[in-house]
């Protein structure tokens, strides 16, 4: 019958799931980093015309209004779940995407960069969370290396696209 005499009799042997949501959450985040700050400043400046201290006060003022958003999205999460909070940081990327790509006024610059902050950094953290318990710290490790390799790989990638 069972060949692992600890197992009890209907456990079934195989995969935890919750390696599926930390692949998942590296997706996101190795994605998300895609769009660096400091590769977009330059064509924006030369697009519109601004200085560099107009182009890094709306960088910062979005940062900040995202800095005091932050406990409201903890909240959010709590209240709704990490799962909705993904979807809704899946929208926000698309829709800050789409707003900087159709963006004629510094406006739109602003509202692009605060939608981008909104990541799926807290929401997959929460899931993450939920999922493990004795390798928490290890999941939650591999899934935070999305952020830094997907900048490695996806930064120079982005600036070829811009340049050609």
């Amino acid at each position: 019958m069972n060949s692992n005499p600890k197992m009890l009799i209907g456990d079934k042997p195989g995969f935890f799931y919750g390696w599926y949501i930390v692949a998942a959450s590296w997706v996101m985040l190795f994605l998300v980093s895609a769009v660096g700050v400091g590769i977009f400043f330059k064509p924006i400046l030369e697009e519109f015309g601004w200085s560099r201290a107009t182009l890094s006060a709306v960088h910062t003022f979005a940062m900040l209004l995202f800095a005091a958003a932050t406990p409201f999205i903890g909240r959010f999460i709590d209240r709704f779940g990490p799962k909705v909070m993904l979807f809704i940081s899946l929208a926000t990327q698309t829709l800050s995407s789409t707003v900087n790509g159709l963006a004629n006024g510094i406006w739109h610059i602003f509202t692009g960069r605060f939608l981008y902050e909104i990541k799926a950094l807290q929401g997959s953290q929460v899931l993450i969370n939920r999922w493990f318990v004795k390798k928490r710290g290890r999941a939650q490790g591999i899934a935070a290396t999305g952020l830094p390799i997907g900048a490695l790989v996806l930064s120079p990638l982005s600036q070829y696209l811009i340049l050609t």
